[in-house]
């Protein structure tokens, strides 16, 4: 199963795959404890890497595509199967006519073709000179590309190469991609506003107490109050001056 996560996500939809899941596993072990605060901003961190690296990784799931040359050559062996086929029947269903007086070589229907026994002198002369006369036509040129040298030729084999360069996948993978990206992004998105929804929780709930607070923002009212009381009072476990001192100021 990792073989083929890796296969289709590879480093960067792996790395995002950990940062969610980090990132929830910490909103669910601090939840009910006092030092959560920074924990879910750490989490909050992780959940914001997971959504960047989860966008990129479905941004280059995209951009596989599905491999056909199995099928392309499925295709052209069944084709020449036919070929070989529709041959053998006309083959067999063709005239199987012999005359008294053909040869073994007429029997193999050169369309007017003849060997070298049995072509006459001067027939036999004209061969030999047409297979020799390219001896006399001298050094050839090599015939130049009809591509101009305008950089079209170079921008067309380019773009080749590109082609073949493209990511594929056989067609059960490329499903499989596709779909394990859509859950991968959904987690991302969740654990994104989960993040900021117990940071908001977090903050506010801190707001208004005594110990233990963040840094406010000017935020106050009714509503806030109803939800988390201010306390009007403190209790000291410590009777030392300086705490008091230290409080006070």
């Amino acid at each position: 199963m990792m073989g083929k996560l890796y296969l289709y996500f590879g480093i960067t939809g792996i790395a995002s795959i950990l940062a969610w899941a980090v990132a929830l596993g910490l909103f669910l072990y601090f939840a009910r404890q006092a030092q959560r605060t920074k924990f879910y901003w750490i989490g909050a961190a992780l959940a914001i890497g997971g959504l960047l690296l989860a966008n990129i990784n479905s941004h280059f799931i995209g951009q596989i595509e599905v491999d056909r040359s199995a099928e392309i050559a499925a295709g052209i062996e069944r084709q020449r199967q036919l070929r070989a086929t529709l041959a053998e029947d006309a083959k067999s269903k063709a005239a199987n006519v012999r005359f008294a007086e053909d040869s073994p070589t007429d029997a193999l229907d050169m369309a007017g073709l003849r060997n070298a026994s049995q072509l006459d002198k001067y027939e036999a002369a004209a061969a030999e000179e047409e297979k020799y006369a390219y001896r006399r036509r001298g050094k050839q040129q090599r015939a130049v590309s009809a591509v101009p040298e305008t950089g079209m030729g170079v921008v067309a084999n380019a773009s080749t190469v590109d082609a073949k360069q493209a990511r594929t996948m056989l067609e059960p993978d490329f499903i499989n991609a596709n779909r394990l990206d859509r859950f991968n992004l959904l987690f991302a998105r969740f654990a994104f506003w989960l993040a900021l929804a117990l940071v908001s929780f977090d903050y506010l709930s801190r707001f208004n107490l005594t110990r233990g607070h963040l840094w406010p923002l000017p935020i106050s009212g009714h509503y806030l109050d109803n939800l988390w009381p201010k306390h009007l009072t403190t209790w000291f476990r410590s009777a030392a001056r300086d705490d008091w001192r230290d409080y006070l100021e």
